[in-house]
């Protein structure tokens, strides 16, 4: 009897994490429009991209996986900026809203045709959203990057909505800079707009 007394809680413990557990989401973004200027050839340009987005965890802890592909066009040059993130997240809510910190692997790839150059590093993620609304957030993370060659930082702020229970749309702008070890900077900013199917 006592046996089972001491079960008892943990059987309930575990039903109620394993109620939690998995959940995430999955999803597409394209950016219609961004804006880069550079440096280093002093030069500025623009494009568009796309991105995947996937998330998979609890409502306490995920891990998160991000890919994006920007087609730009500078000083009248097709290139092609691959990032990728690979990462873990934190996070706590209340009916007020959420806070999250985020920790990743970022690598980045340009590609011109001719040649192709890469660097990679981790970064380091701090943001939260406030609900607007039972079903609307508005949101903002800030991180700093830090790699081989580049470093720099990164905002985003936007909103979401549920549009069903399970699927999301949202908004978003966000804006990287990226600098070398002389100070030459790549600044690059995009509306992102994208869908997320949730599970």
């Amino acid at each position: 009897m006592k046996k089972l007394l001491l079960i008892l809680p943990l059987i309930s413990y575990s039903s109620v994490a394993l109620a939690e557990f998995p959940i995430g989401k999955v999803g597409v973004r394209i950016s219609p429009k961004i804006d880069i200027d550079m440096d280093s050839p002093k030069s500025d340009g623009d494009g568009n991209a796309m991105g995947l987005y996937g998330e998979f965890g609890s409502t306490s802890l995920f891990g998160y996986a991000d890919a994006q592909r920007s087609d730009l066009d500078i000083l009248r040059t097709s290139i092609d900026l691959d990032e990728t993130r690979f990462g873990l997240g934190a996070r706590t809510s209340n009916e007020t809203g959420s806070a999250e910190v985020r920790v990743e692997r970022y690598k980045v790839d340009i590609d011109d045709g001719t040649t192709s150059n890469n660097d990679d590093g981790s970064a380091v993620h701090v943001g939260g959203a406030l609900n607007i609304g039972p079903k609307a957030a508005v949101f903002a993370d800030f991180g700093f990057i830090s790699m081989s060659d580049l470093d720099g930082d990164e905002f985003q702020v936007g909103v979401r909505g549920n549009i069903s229970d399970s699927a999301e749309i949202y908004g978003a702008y966000r804006m990287l800079t990226l600098e070398n070890d002389v100070n030459d900077e790549i600044e690059l900013s995009e509306l992102r707009l994208g869908v997320n199917l949730l599970f």
